[in-house]
């Protein structure tokens, strides 16, 4: 696997196999955390970017996105719930996650 593919087709298809249950459990509390903290990195970053037009924030903000949703990824192979999601939860904007009122559109 690239280190920059994390799709789950790349993903090995016996991620576990050889571990207890417990250390399943474990590997996948581990993989939710690091998406966790993509997600308070990510949140923190979008703070400083409004404060400063530094171009080093602008370039982190995809490589935070892309571990985070790798390790969704991960935890969600290891049975546990993902933490922001799926792709677009991860690398769309928020305005693209925000409701838009419906538009009405009249052809003439």
């Amino acid at each position: 696997m690239a280190i920059d593919d994390c799709s789950t087709t790349a993903m090995p298809t016996k991620i576990t196999s050889g571990l207890s249950a417990t250390e399943r459990e474990q590997l996948g509390t581990l993989f939710s955390q690091i998406a966790t903290a993509a997600i308070v990195l990510e949140d923190l970053f979008h703070q400083m970017s409004e404060d400063f037009n530094n171009s080093a924030i602008f370039a982190a903000l995809p490589v935070i996105s892309k571990m985070g949703y790798c390790a969704d990824l991960g935890a969600e192979r290891l049975g546990e719930i993902l933490v922001r999601g799926g792709a677009k939860e991860w690398f769309m904007p928020p305005a693209y996650h925000q409701k838009t009122p419906e538009v009405e559109v009249n052809h003439v």
